[in-house]
């Protein structure tokens, strides 16, 4: 089971009620100027190229954030340097109250690679949205037609097969990186690639043998049989691929490996204002848009209970993150 997921259920009486009774109490002050904002448009940076689904994401929430509190709301891909760029424009920009970053758990793997870069004291968590299983895949024509038959020629030939990346560090490295912990014995030869695309277009060309993708970016090579899918790396069978396997039932341990998106906010922020952002998301990830973008990329919603709650599974994950980053070699000096 994922112990994030776990942590979330674990926490949820203790938590849940942290939010309102904060803002029972707030100073008369603090809630007028929570009232008040927004005073003008509203920013959310995404740290990735347009298109992708973290940007359209946030543009579909768009919308129903505009209605619930009067402004517009303007979408900027920020994409370079593994979101540092984006992440660096919202925590340095102004501490108006005006700019959200669109945070995921690759943010968090940058933060724990980088000392530089201190998530939780340059930004202020607001909330989860959603979370996003990957999927195991290989070649159309790959001699691998099970995700079993996979992990066994890695257990029993360590080091034989070939996985690609976008970069060290990156969610499709470490995603192989805690299947080798699942499994106690798996190994594989990692091949870094400048970008997800390289790394695709070698799997599909036959040189490298799988990789470990999220099911958004694989589904459509999936669904166009250039891909196979094998295992999906969720605690139960994905909905938009039921037929697929986990890879925890096909011999992989108690692997779960899934990718979230959040919003954050400058770190000075009031929390008055950050609730308010918490109340305005909540709402607009009900909307039936959303509902049929997550359904069409196999991701789900999860919004945060509370900020609080939110804080402490980031601060989980990023215990974790930094053990194996470290183990690793890949914390920067």
């Amino acid at each position: 089971m994922n112990p994030l997921i776990s942590r979330r259920q674990g926490l949820a009486w203790a938590l849940a009620s942290l939010a309102p009774a904060s803002v029972l109490g707030l100073p008369g002050r603090a809630l007028a100027a929570a009232a008040a904002w927004p005073t003008k448009p509203l920013r959310i940076v995404v740290p990735y190229p347009a298109g992708g689904t973290p940007d359209m994401l946030a543009r579909q929430l768009g919308p129903s954030l505009q209605s619930q509190l009067g402004q517009p709301i303007v979408v900027e891909a920020k994409p370079g340097a593994s979101g540092l760029i984006a992440a660096r424009q919202v925590s340095k920009g102004a501490p108006d109250a005006h700019n959200f970053l669109s945070l995921s758990s690759g943010i968090v793997t940058l933060s724990a690679m980088n000392p530089k870069f201190d998530l939780l004291a340059e930004l202020k968590p607001v909330t989860r949205l959603t979370t996003s299983p990957f999927v195991c895949v290989v070649a159309a024509d790959s001699r691998f037609k099970s995700m079993g038959e996979l992990i066994e020629t890695g257990r029993s030939k360590p080091g034989s097969l070939s996985y690609g990346s976008a970069g060290a560090g990156s969610p499709a490295h470490l995603a192989v990186e805690y299947l080798a912990d699942a499994t106690g014995n798996f190994k594989a030869l990692h091949v870094p690639y400048k970008g997800a695309v390289e790394s695709i277009n070698a799997l599909i060309g036959g040189q490298i043998d799988f990789s470990i993708l999220v099911l958004g970016a694989a589904m459509p090579l999936i669904a166009a049989g250039k891909l196979r899918a094998l295992g999906t790396s969720s605690a139960r069978r994905v909905a938009l691929i039921p037929q697929v396997p986990t890879i925890a039932e096909s011999g992989g341990g108690r692997y779960v490996f899934e990718s979230w998106g959040g919003m954050a906010m400058h770190a000075d922020t009031p929390d008055d204002i950050a609730e308010r952002a918490l109340v305005a998301f909540r709402h607009a990830m009900g909307t039936d848009e959303i509902k049929r973008l997550l359904a069409s990329t196999g991701s789900y919603p999860t919004v945060s209970r509370s900020r609080a709650e939110f804080k402490v599974e980031l601060e989980a994950e990023l215990t974790s993150q930094r053990q194996i980053v470290k183990r690793l070699g890949l914390v920067s000096s």
